[in-house]
């Protein structure tokens, strides 16, 4: 018995991705830029007593590249769906 002949189809691609768009990963920029500012800002030793400018530093250290992910993975979600 002969095995199966593959498909004769070509394969192609789903649709052209690159590894930046600015539709998809701008907005999610802002975050990281965000959570690299508080980085230098808490290395530069802002409000070195432990102020609140310093815990918003931190929470934003925390939280900008995490806000930064969600936002690239809600609109690229969006943009593979169109």
């Amino acid at each position: 018995m002969d095995p199966p002949l593959p498909d004769a189809r070509p394969l192609r691609a789903v649709g052209p991705y690159a590894l930046w768009q600015p539709a998809v990963h701008g907005a999610g920029m802002y975050g990281f830029s965000l959570g690299f500012l508080a980085v230098c800002l808490i290395v530069a030793g802002v409000d070195y007593d432990g102020g609140p400018l310093l815990s918003m530093c931190f929470v934003s250290a925390a939280g900008g590249p995490v806000a930064g992910l969600l936002l690239i993975r809600r609109r690229r979600t969006a943009y593979l769906r169109r």
